[in-house]
């Protein structure tokens, strides 16, 4: 049973390693990808966040990079997270497209903490 629990332990810990960044203050949001025939859509959560302050780029055409500042400082307890302790400022990742995809077209909306990606496909 031990090492049920420090094999949990570990994987848990995993995650917030990749997830969360304390020096910068920066935690990657939580996203979803869907493929249509002709784009792809991503849906990412971004709990206290305005608008403005959501920076998207394409460093390439399978890569898109977002970026977000947070109203305030955000608590994993604000979260719903007791067992861990620490703050982000910010949200910040890099999403690998499973396919190639266009900028040109990409339009986006952001409404009650969740933006909308929408990609045209390469083709």
């Amino acid at each position: 049973m031990d090492e049920y629990f420090k094999r949990a332990e570990f994987m848990v810990e995993r995650v917030f390693i990749s997830s969360w960044n304390e020096t910068a203050e920066s935690i990657e949001p939580l996203y979803n990808i869907t493929v249509s025939s002709s784009e792809v859509i991503v849906t990412v959560d971004l709990p206290y966040v305005n608008h403005e302050e959501v920076s998207l780029k394409l460093p390439s055409d399978d890569i898109v990079e977002i970026c977000a500042n947070t109203k305030r400082r955000i608590t994993f307890a604000d979260m719903g997270v007791r067992h861990r302790g620490g703050q982000f400022k910010s949200y910040h990742t890099r999403i690998q497209m499973p396919v190639p995809v266009v900028e040109s077209g990409m339009t986006s909306k952001f409404k009650r903490g969740v933006l909308e990606i929408r990609l045209p496909r390469l083709v």
